[in-house]
């Protein structure tokens, strides 16, 4: 549509923008080759976000 400016983020709905955070949180993190600090941290918070949480288990 013409003059429909629905891309821009300030205009989206509740609901859209909901969407495309969670779009972006899903997406895998970006590689970091000038640093080598930086890319070890954002490998190791890549990873601890892969790994699901344990779950508590009752031992009786």
């Amino acid at each position: 549509m013409p003059g429909d400016n629905r891309d821009v983020p300030d205009e989206l709905t509740p609901r859209e923008k909901a969407r495309l955070r969670a779009r972006d949180r899903k997406r895998a993190t970006r590689m970091v080759v000038d640093n080598a600090g930086v890319k070890r941290t954002a490998l190791a918070l890549a990873a601890r976000r892969a790994v699901p949480p344990a779950k508590d288990v009752e031992t009786t």
